[in-house]
């Protein structure tokens, strides 16, 4: 927020309009207080644009997240469950939307292509071209974003498509461990910017 970088620690809290960055062959996980749970990859940059759960002044629940480079792997929670529109996730390429959803995002910075995955729930991906709706239940559950705007849409190996497929909740995120960095909400507080994640009761760390 104030230009300075720190390094993260496990159980670290971050803030609100920060970027975590991570380096070749390491990776972090975010867990946010409405249950979300991130997985960010090595060599990727994300930004918590905007992050507001169960503000006491009664702005409404939202996230914006931007990345600028790399990918991650994400299972979202209850932001965005009934108002699809609270959760948006942008990219140099495409904004991406989500219907209760397990989802991975990559973008190369260097050949300007970004693949979007969805494994359980949809994800609506919006480019200036146009938007096309993808995950099980939907004709593809992956497109590739090309730096013109335009879609690839490919069925991801593993992941099926067609009728009888629900957006049923995700359930535990795969993978989930407790080797993870806090993040974020308004929950209320002195501070109303601050993303501590009061489940885990932890402290800032400083920087």
């Amino acid at each position: 927020m104030d230009g300075k970088s720190r390094g993260l620690q496990r159980r670290s809290e971050i803030q609100e309009q920060e970027t975590v960055t991570t380096g070749a062959a390491s990776r972090t996980q975010l867990r946010f207080v409405d249950g979300a749970l991130l997985t960010l990859n090595e060599n990727a940059e994300l930004a918590i644009t905007e992050y507001t759960y169960r503000d006491p002044g009664g702005k409404p629940d939202k996230v914006l997240l931007r990345l600028a480079k790399g990918g991650f792997r994400t299972v979202t929670g209850a932001i965005g469950k009934t108002d699809h529109s609270a959760y948006k996730v942008e990219t140099p390429l495409a904004s991406i939307g989500i219907r209760g959803t397990l989802f991975s995002v990559f973008y190369d910075i260097v050949k300007e292509i970004l693949e979007v995955i969805v494994e359980q729930g949809r994800v609506l991906v919006t480019s200036e071209t146009g938007s096309i709706m993808i995950g099980p239940g939907e004709q593809y559950t992956g497109v590739r974003v090309r730096a013109d705007g335009s879609f690839e849409p490919f069925v991801a190996p593993g992941t099926r498509t067609g009728p009888g497929r629900t957006d049923e909740d995700p359930g535990k995120y795969p993978g989930e461990s407790d080797d993870h960095i806090s993040i974020p909400s308004r929950t209320g507080g002195s501070d109303s910017n601050s993303l501590s994640n009061e489940l885990e009761g932890n402290p800032p760390v400083g920087p």
